[in-house]
């Protein structure tokens, strides 16, 4: 056997090392890795960019993806603060909207928020297509100066 130059020997010193990180759960082995292989500040940083996370001009399923990871990142699992997150970080037309209906998890409030992009997308692809001047009564998808046929 071979000897530590402190006295004992090595395999024995292994054995309780080995011993003392004896993982029994997915959680344990998880923690253990953050602790191992991330920075201190990992954790802190996920959550300062989960606060500041906002939809932006990204799809709703992409922004609800970014968020969600941002969450397991951040470490995050309250579900009142899931809910409270994706709402604030919401385009304002859909937020909005969303606010006045009832849901009663994240996944009931992105299925609203889909549901209320859908209906976004149809009415602004409406409007880009049709342009009716309300107030002159004319049809404004005609080329000004344009012989009528």
């Amino acid at each position: 056997m071979t000897k530590h130059p402190h006295g004992g020997n090595l395999k024995k010193m292994q054995e309780r090392r080995i011993r003392k990180l004896e993982i029994e759960t997915w959680k344990e082995m998880k923690e253990l890795m953050r602790k191992t292989f991330l920075p201190p500040s990992y954790e802190r940083d996920a959550y300062d960019r989960l606060q500041n996370l906002t939809q932006g001009s990204k799809s709703l399923e992409e922004y609800h993806k970014e968020m969600i990871m941002t969450m397991r990142r951040a470490n995050v699992q309250e579900p009142k603060t899931s809910m409270t997150t994706f709402l604030c970080g919401l385009n304002r037309d859909i937020q909005c909207i969303v606010k006045l209906q009832h849901y009663e998890s994240l996944e009931d409030m992105v299925h609203q928020a889909k549901k209320m992009e859908r209906q976004l997308e149809r009415k602004y692809s409406y409007k880009k297509t049709y342009h009716y001047d309300s107030f002159s009564g004319k049809d404004k998808s005609k080329k000004e100066g344009s012989s009528p046929t």
